[in-house]
């Protein structure tokens, strides 16, 4: 299982609800997208998605890609998993090897 470095202050161990967040935003300044990715890697996609709309209600846009490594079945190999939201989608550069998911909130 892959991990990252992002302690959950739940547990108190690496996060295990996200593999990866980006966050871009043209209102928000690039500390506090740093924080704003910090929190959402801690949290489910559905959480993030919620948190994500208190902010679009403040007037503040931002959009964000949730990157996940989906375990190797008997039928279908490892992969990466990318669910963005709608305005993440022309800052990606897609590859063959990944799965990506537009997230319509």
């Amino acid at each position: 299982m892959l991990r990252n470095h992002i302690i959950d202050p739940y547990t108190g161990y690496p996060s295990l609800k996200q593999l990866e967040v980006n966050i871009l935003s043209e209102d928000i300044s690039g500390a506090r997208l740093d924080a704003l990715s910090t929190a959402l890697i801690c949290m489910t996609e559905a959480e993030g998605l919620a948190f994500r709309q208190t902010f679009l209600a403040e007037g503040y846009e931002f959009e964000a890609a949730w990157a996940n490594d989906i375990a190797a079945t008997e039928t279908v190999p490892a992969y990466l998993e990318v669910r963005y939201t709608e305005g993440y989608d022309p800052y990606l550069e897609k590859s063959e090897t990944t799965h990506y998911q537009m997230i319509m909130d």
